[in-house]
């Protein structure tokens, strides 16, 4: 197990010593730090080469609203803040003061798992009346129908790669899963399927990409994905900046015959 701690807790002192906070942390024994918006003047680039000095990984970042003037983005994508949310108005606030300030489109992320707050269908409809909220993420199906029959210009992106397949029934067909990635051509493959509204081919490929998913998980998903990612060319090892996911020797050959197998490789 590792542990990082918010530096939010020595704000005074990363004032005064950014550099030499950052490495009496890794001598006390913490494995990464999360930021809590400033850099005290320094650049995203020194304070990597500070992290990688200290031997630190950065966990996390929050920042505030105005930190978005100086970032280059296409859109951004929320989550439901994690804190301090009092109820529907607080949630149509927190979106809306975003989109308002953002000159780029918003989508929503439902993500209840982690963030233990629903994005439900009475809040779409609310946050959807804003012309910068553009669509939302969800793996919720109930969800998504509904927002394909009552707000039919609403993007619904869906991430329950499990039911895809049914979900395709309901008219959702824009689905993002990280799975793709890795599987150019079952992906390719899925696509030409829904196009031609082959159901027995969608549901094939959809349970292919799944097991491979499953194979990933028997030993941890980033290990396996890291593979893969290899194996088609694109080096380096893949996962949260963190934690390392040195794959091993046996998960290599697995998923080397694996990608065989279905033909990706």
């Amino acid at each position: 197990m590792q542990f990082g701690v918010q530096l939010y807790n020595f704000r005074d002192y990363l004032a005064k010593d950014f550099k030499g906070v950052l490495n009496e942390i890794a001598k006390i024994g913490f494995d990464g730090v999360e930021f809590f918006s400033a850099y005290h003047d320094h650049s995203p680039e020194d304070v990597v080469a500070m992290l990688k000095e200290s031997g630190l990984q950065c966990c996390g970042t929050m920042f505030g609203i105005d930190a978005l003037k100086d970032i280059d983005y296409d859109g951004l994508v929320l989550t439901t803040p994690f804190y301090q949310m009092e109820g529907f108005k607080s949630l149509v606030n927190f979106f809306t003061e975003i989109a308002d300030y953002s000159d780029k489109p918003v989508y929503l992320y439902d993500l209840p798992g982690v963030t233990k707050i629903k994005i439900t269908f009475e809040l779409v409809k609310e946050l959807a009346k804003h012309p910068n909220i553009k669509g939302i993420k969800s793996g919720d199906i109930v969800l998504g129908r509904l927002v394909k029959l009552n707000l039919p210009k609403f993007n619904f992106f869906f991430s329950n790669l499990d039911i895809f397949d049914v979900s395709i029934s309901y008219g959702i067909e824009k689905v993002l899963d990280g799975m793709f990635t890795c599987m150019p051509k079952t992906s390719k493959a899925l696509t030409l399927a829904i196009e031609k509204g082959d159901k027995e081919e969608i549901t094939k490929n959809v349970s292919t990409i799944i097991a491979f998913r499953d194979q990933f998980l028997k030993n941890g998903i980033w290990p396996g994905y890291t593979i893969a990612m290899n194996l088609l060319g694109l080096d380096g090892i893949y996962g949260q900046g963190y934690k390392k996911h040195e794959p091993l020797a046996t998960e290599y050959e697995e998923v080397k015959e694996f990608m065989k197998k279905i033909g990706e490789i």
